[in-house]
């Protein structure tokens, strides 16, 4: 048995871009795909967050702020990247929806800091909006819910132990 018979890619290709072709299908097209970057594994493949939004650039302003990320150019699409400036670890892409926001997310960001009311402050400063009024205390854990500029929601909490 030959190797293009037991790899769809063929055997002329490299491991990484036999990889990349696997993580990044063609729709998501050469102008993003990463290139010497390590992203975050998962069991089979690459964890990538996406977040839904009806701006790129307003929401590539505000995650990377929060994030401290680095977003990638504009390329026209529906799509826009923000990754570390290292390149390690999870993507995260932002994705143009049509329809807007019309309930409670299922899923959601905790961003995870020493001084919650110092990172909340930080963020409603770059155009979040508080959802709740007073931290939010369940077993021994203290959070505020944030919404970003397109209503998704998020938390910002601190670790257990803190006052």
């Amino acid at each position: 048995m030959t190797t293009s018979a037991i790899c769809p890619y063929g055997s002329s290709r490299s491991l990484s871009s036999r990889l990349n072709a696997t993580i990044y299908p063609s729709w998501v097209g050469d102008k993003i795909r990463p290139m010497g970057r390590t992203p975050q594994p998962y069991r089979n493949g690459e964890l990538v967050i996406v977040i839904d939004c009806s701006d790129l650039d307003r929401s590539a302003r505000f995650w990377s702020e929060v994030l401290g990320f680095t977003a990638g150019r504009a390329t026209g699409g529906p799509y826009r990247r923000l990754l570390r400036e290292d390149g390690q670890g999870v993507e995260v892409l932002l994705q143009r929806v049509r329809d807007d926001k019309g309930q409670k997310n299922r899923m959601h960001l905790d961003l995870r800091t020493a001084d919650m009311a110092a990172e909340v402050s930080r963020i409603l400063a770059l155009g979040a909006r508080l959802s709740s009024e007073q931290p939010v205390v369940e077993d021994g854990l203290r959070w505020h819910v944030l919404a970003d500029p397109d209503g998704n929601e998020f938390c910002v909490l601190e670790p257990a132990g803190r006052p």
